[in-house]
């Protein structure tokens, strides 16, 4: 679900398109009357007001109900678009013209991407199937010395959050939450009041 800059509400389906609530009445939005594709994953808005929408087969730009359709041409494939990125592809980067794809030959720690966030420091981090990486300065490492031989997480990240006072809350499936304020990683799981450990988002 998305809330535009006009307090609009957006909700993304599987297989329904796009629901815009304005308040009054719902608006759809499908392949019927414009829509890329009718499962829509994700959803943000950019600073100057347009909406993208990541679906099954690409990504949509919506501004003022005009659609532009972008379809990643320089990637070996795309599954479906997750808070504007690939699952089982790595990451897409749109510069406004071009699409780069980044997996684990080029820094990536895992090539299934489940989680984005910014941090407010500016740092990008992804949560995969292997762990961690941040990217900071066009540079990509991998946190807190992780690497998928050696990991400190034992099941794969679903969801990444970073609350109002700084603090990173990390999502798993199968192994809790860890929450880290600078250091150590704090491991909450069932035995500390959890229903349960797996597939945590947030």
């Amino acid at each position: 679900m998305l809330e535009d800059k006009y307090e609009n509400l957006w909700f993304g389906t599987y297989g329904s398109g796009v629901i815009k609530y304005a308040g009054f009445h719902f608006t759809s939005y499908t392949e019927n009357n414009g829509l890329l594709n009718n499962y829509v994953y994700s959803m943000m808005e950019d600073k100057i007001g347009n909406l993208w929408f990541g679906t099954k087969v690409g990504i949509m730009k919506f501004k003022n109900d005009n659609i532009e359709y972008l379809i990643p041409q320089n990637v070996d494939s795309v599954n479906c678009i997750k808070s504007i990125l690939t699952e089982q592809n790595g990451v897409l980067k749109y510069d406004g013209v071009h699409f780069t794809n980044y997996k684990k030959r080029t820094g990536l720690i895992g090539n299934q991407v489940n989680a984005m966030i910014q941090s407010k420091s500016g740092e990008i981090l992804f949560g995969t199937e292997n762990g961690i990486t941040i990217f900071n300065d066009n540079t990509f490492k991998v946190m807190s010395g992780l690497n998928a031989k050696n990991k400190i997480f034992k099941g794969e990240i679903s969801s990444l959050h970073e609350d109002k006072d700084g603090v990173k809350w990390i999502g798993t499936i199968g192994d809790g939450i860890y929450k880290l304020n600078h250091t150590p990683l704090i491991h909450i799981t069932q035995d500390l009041g959890l229903n349960s450990d797996q597939s945590l988002l947030f």
